[in-house]
């Protein structure tokens, strides 16, 4: 049973309530996994704190896991490759100024895992 409350606030953490959301799920779930020797565990002790978020270590599996599930999905890219190349090297040329010669790459994250490093760096 302590397990069970475990993952349902896991997930609910993964899909990104938090314990101001629902208060009474959160202190539910931590007072079941402490009857039943959850003690010692991080979950917990992020639970009675109040900082258990989708950035908490198991919540964050939880989403790992379900994106592997998902496998890998792409779109093949049509014919930017070209107008692509050119706006990264206007955004060097505009971001550089004439005090360097050395143009910068343009780096995009595509991939950020459903925006959690976004959602991270925001809060």
């Amino acid at each position: 049973r302590g397990v069970v409350a475990a993952q349902i606030v896991e997930r609910y953490a993964a899909a990104g309530v938090r314990p101001q959301d629902c208060p009474r799920l959160f202190a539910c779930a931590a007072d079941i996994m402490h009857q039943h020797g959850f003690a010692e565990t991080r979950t917990l002790r992020d639970l009675e704190s109040g900082t258990f978020s989708l950035f908490s270590e198991r919540p964050l599996r939880w989403l790992f896991r379900h994106t592997t599930q998902l496998g890998r999905r792409s779109a093949a890219p049509r014919d930017g490759g070209a107008a692509a190349e050119e706006a990264v090297q206007a955004l060097n040329r505009a971001c550089l100024g004439a005090d360097c010669s050395v143009a910068l790459p343009l780096v995009l994250d595509l991939g950020c895992g459903f925006g959690t490093s976004s959602l991270g760096m925001a809060c």
